[in-house]
C-alpha cells in the first residue's frame, strides 16, 4: 500500500548503516547524486520504525516521526505500507529523505544520528590494525 508523506524528514542512523544503504543502491546507481524509489515501512523493536531500501534496511524514522507512522502501520496491519523515498549524497556519505523531496532539503538536524559508525574493516578486521 502506497501511502504519502506530507511532511518529509531526514532517516535516522544513516551514516551506521553506510553498507547496507551503498549495497542496496547496486554499483550502477552509486555515480549518481539522488536516487528515487519508494521505502517500506516496518516496526522495528522498542517501538522504533524501520525504513527498507530493496529489502536493506537503510535507517530509522526519527523519534518525533515514530507515533505518526506507528498509526499508519497500525491502521494497515496486512498491508506493506510503501512511502515515497529518496537516497542523496552528502559530501560521500549517503542519507535518507523520506516524503516528496522539497526544492531545497534541509539540513539534517543536530543529534538525529545515535548509533556508532562502524569502522571499515576486512572480515571483520578493522582496517586500521591492518596498517600496523
Amino acid at each position: 500500500m502506497h501511502a504519502e508523506v506530507l511532511d518529509g524528514f531526514h532517516a535516522a542512523e544513516a551514516p551506521a548503516l553506510q553498507r547496507a544503504i551503498v549495497g542496496a543502491l547496486g554499483l550502477s546507481a552509486t555515480h549518481l547524486d539522488r536516487v528515487h524509489d519508494e521505502v517500506e515501512l516496518v516496526r522495528g523493536k522498542n517501538g522504533r520504525v524501520a525504513l527498507v531500501w530493496h529489502e536493506a534496511f537503510v535507517g530509522f524514522a526519527p523519534h518525533d516521526r515514530e507515533a505518526a507512522l506507528t498509526a499508519l502501520l497500525d491502521a494497515h496491519p496486512d498491508a506493506v505500507v510503501q512511502v515515497p523515498g529518496t537516497l542523496f549524497r552528502v559530501g560521500m556519505l549517503w542519507r535518507v529523505w523520506i516524503g516528496v523531496v522539497p526544492l531545497e532539503l534541509p539540513p539534517v538536524p543536530d543529534r538525529l544520528d545515535e548509533l556508532p559508525v562502524q569502522e571499515p574493516s576486512i572480515f571483520g578486521m578493522p582496517i586500521n590494525r591492518l596498517r600496523h
